[in-house]
């Protein structure tokens, strides 16, 4: 009875906020994007329902819902506006032939583009209300020089007005495409984001509610330019002209972005990243900062300088927990298949998972790992990568540390 109350007067809070999302037409939403400036954070909840690993958020006008990517398990949640979950669909076995999810756009009737990073595509496919999937097609070319591994299609918006997806490219190169709906064709609108902006990383791009000349993308790194970018799309062209840090500094890893408006008539900004974190941000209706023009200073401008003293390969899940960043690296697998650290390589012996323990081990928590490891004599303040490893040696070898 309690929970239910709970649960109860949660939604109610949520709807005096305005949270709730006004169902509307793609392309006939009613709104652009406003000056980053005119955002307030007003709801850091954890997307629990997501599971893990969200790499990819989108919001649905027909239905009122969002749309969540779950990279790791190659997931798409349908969820309302508190964040619980409708349903879901399992990519990889359901037969859409993606394996990496990144991001996702709506498109309408229940269709949406979604992002294969590796091999670097986007596949269109139709997310029916019971669970199933149908009309899967490659919808681009893939482009002239393939992307290396994890470094494809992270994002990907979709413009009904001018039937065009924008794509983000991660990295090398830091790019921006476009692709005509309907012949499928890549153009690159720029591929010199690295030497332009100094830009390492990119992670979402979305639409500006029904605009057709602007996207919004996700900066990952380096840390001085993590953060949304407005950019200003021009003919064949694309160049940054507004940004916004401020929360997305003490996201662990921003990798999702959707815009809506709410039943009250304001504009929101939803930013998601792993694991299940997501941050609600709402316009003030009353602010008069012209879009495309950056007006935040101090953190809200650029996020605070990282300590480059901390050695990446010794990050614990304490230090992630902390919101300690990884420096120029990628994550990799953690203390479960979805839970990630930092590390310098991808090489197996840093990033082992789980199922490389001993049996009686792999569904230890942590704290037990720990204890395992100081009564075999190791040093209990390791990373969690060097502390799997350590422990996987364990009933194999009399070695009591770890060369």
């Amino acid at each position: 009875m309690l929970v239910a109350f709970a649960f109860f007067f949660s939604h109610i809070a949520l709807f005096q906020q305005g949270i709730f999302a006004e169902a509307a037409s793609l392309g006939a939403e009613g709104f652009t994007v406003p000056n980053l400036s005119c955002f307030t954070l007003v709801n850091k909840d954890d997307m629990t329902a997501a599971e893990s690993d969200l790499s990819g958020i989108a919001y649905d006008p027909e239905t009122g819902h969002f749309f969540a990517v779950n990279n790791g398990d190659a997931k798409v949640y349908e969820l309302d506006s508190t964040y619980t979950k409708i349903q879901e669909w399992a990519l990889t076995t359901l037969g859409t032939g993606i394996e990496d999810p990144e991001g996702i756009a709506a498109m309408g009737s229940r269709k949406f583009a979604i992002t294969d990073e590796n091999p670097a595509l986007v596949r269109t496919m139709t997310l029916n209300a019971d669970g199933t999937i149908s009309n899967v097609a490659v919808a681009s070319d893939g482009l002239t020089t393939a992307a290396s591994n994890n470094k494809g299609f992270e994002g990907v918006a979709y413009l009904k007005n001018s039937e065009t997806f924008i794509v983000a490219q991660e990295q090398t190169p830091v790019a921006i495409h476009s692709v005509n709906v309907a012949t499928k064709a890549v153009t690159t609108l720029t591929n010199t984001l690295r030497d332009d902006y100094g830009w390492q990383s990119l992670g979402a791009v979305t639409k500006s509610g029904d605009a057709t000349d602007e996207v919004f993308v996700v900066v990952k790194a380096p840390v001085e330019h993590r953060g949304i970018h407005r950019m200003t799309i021009t003919g064949t062209t694309a160049t940054k002209n507004e940004k916004y840090a401020g929360h997305i500094c003490d996201m662990s890893q921003p990798e999702g972005l959707t815009f809506y408006k709410g039943t009250d008539g304001d504009v929101y900004m939803l930013v998601v990243g792993e694991k299940v974190e997501a941050r609600l941000f709402k316009a003030n209706s009353a602010c008069t900062a012209a879009a495309g023009t950056t007006v935040v200073t101090g953190t809200d401008l650029t996020c605070p300088a990282v300590d480059n003293s901390v050695p990446l390969c010794e990050l614990t899940m304490e230090d992630r927990a902390k919101g300690v960043e990884c420096l120029n690296t990628r994550c990799d697998t953690g203390v479960d298949d979805n839970e990630k650290v930092c590390v310098f390589t991808s090489d197996a012996a840093t990033s082992a998972t789980r199922s490389a323990l001993p049996a009686h081990l792999q569904l230890a928590p942590l704290w037990l790992v720990r204890l395992a490891l100081i009564m075999h004599g190791i040093p209990s303040k390791r990373s969690v990568t060097s502390s799997r490893n350590a422990l996987s040696k364990i009933g194999t070898t009399n070695t009591r540390s770890i060369p």
